[in-house]
């Protein structure tokens, strides 16, 4: 599953994912990369993987009735979670 963004609104996208509310901002580049491979259900899942990378968004959190905006900037920020197979 591949999952990109480029120069978007966040608009609802926070909520729509992960449940979270009052987020805001432009996403610069967002890349979310899952993959899993075998044969069988269970080997698929000992080779999932997950890579994210989001690059240049500027965001803010906490704009809901009540709540005090905060601002952040993300430069470059990767994570990665290698397959189980990987961790042996």
């Amino acid at each position: 599953m591949h999952l990109w963004a480029n120069n978007q609104d966040i608009a609802d996208f926070g909520e729509a994912f992960a449940g979270v509310q009052g987020v805001k901002g432009n996403l610069g580049k967002l890349d979310i990369n899952l993959s899993a491979q075998g044969h069988k259900v269970g080997d698929a899942f000992e080779r999932l993987t997950l890579k994210t990378t989001l690059e240049n968004s500027h965001l803010s959190y906490g704009n809901i009735d009540g709540g005090k905006p905060v601002d952040f900037s993300v430069t470059k920020f990767n994570f990665d979670i290698p397959s189980y197979r990987d961790w042996e």
